[in-house]
């Protein structure tokens, strides 16, 4: 088995959890729409949280499987690119990236915003693609040597990535009909900072409804 073989026998395995719930947060119901309107701005910041249990779940489920055993075993890397290594005898050694997704995220980080308008002039001079070569590790491991770097760094909003497959599996999920509509259209809702407007909504499709404090805590 090559490098090959375990990302793409690993991705099956993965790709056969296609709807499969991670039954990992509860986030309770706001109790005003107010609430409920400044949580719609803040809740892609739990995406490095779910980010990582998402990243514990995966290499438990990939190490149930009986191909890998004979070749090494999956583990997680923290900090370290990629999230999740194979660990074994194949080289080079196989390894996945993994993301949270906030689909309805509508704030951008102040440190993405300087990077989109530090390279909105295209001031970068050679771009080079990512080879899964025994050199191109090592090149890798002398520049995180040489030069500091964010390994923190998470990719809430699905729009810093292009990949013609990222973005079939973004309109699929934008598509998708959740409290009478779609995803896709509560993104835009709850990105148009139209705060009368979203209140209505969450009003009327998920019933949120201004609820006493001291009620609650009785």
């Amino acid at each position: 088995m090559n490098t090959q073989d375990v990302i793409r026998l690993a991705s099956h395995y993965l790709d056969g959890l296609s709807g499969h719930i991670f039954d990992l947060l509860d986030i309770s119901k706001p109790i005003s729409v107010d609430a409920a309107v400044n949580l719609s701005k803040v809740i892609s910041k739990l995406s490095p949280l779910l980010g990582n249990l998402i990243e514990f779940n995966t290499v438990e489920f990939l190490n149930k499987q009986d191909d890998f055993s004979e070749f090494g075993k999956w583990q997680r890397q923290d900090p370290g690119f990629p999230d999740t290594i194979f660990v074994g005898n194949v080289q080079p050694i196989p390894g996945l990236e993994i993301k949270a997704w906030f689909p309805l995220a509508t704030e951008i980080t102040a440190r993405f915003k300087d990077s989109q308008n530090h390279f909105q002039f295209d001031q970068t001079s050679e771009g080079r693609i990512y080879k899964p070569t025994r050199e191109y590790q090592l090149l890798l491991r002398e520049l995180l040597i040489r030069y500091k770097y964010r390994l923190d760094t998470n990719f809430a909003k699905m729009d810093r990535i292009e990949h013609p497959g990222i973005e079939q599996f973004k309109q699929r999920v934008f598509n998708i009909e959740m409290c009478c509509m779609k995803i896709g259209e509560w993104n835009r809702l709850l990105s148009s900072r139209k705060e009368e407007r979203i209140k209505q909504a969450l009003q009327t499709y998920l019933d949120i409804k201004e609820e006493s404090i001291d009620k609650i805590l009785d």
